[in-house]
């Protein structure tokens, strides 16, 4: 019986252990596709600013 419940809580701890280091994995690998979203983004909104003096400005006419 008490090797029963030994076991028991031997494999659920386990199985927890299991689940909690897939959450870090997913955790690591959500940050770093944050930093590489932000990053093109930035470049991207880098690589299209219009200099000051190069803006075409539309008339009415």
């Amino acid at each position: 019986m008490f090797i029963t419940i030994f076991i028991i809580f031997v494999l659920s701890i386990f199985c927890l252990t299991l689940f909690y280091n897939e959450q870090v994995d997913d955790e690591s690998e959500r940050q770093e596709l944050i930093a590489s979203i932000e990053n093109s983004k930035s470049r991207f909104i880098q690589s299209n600013r219009i200099p000051p003096g190069h803006r075409n400005i539309k008339s009415n006419n």
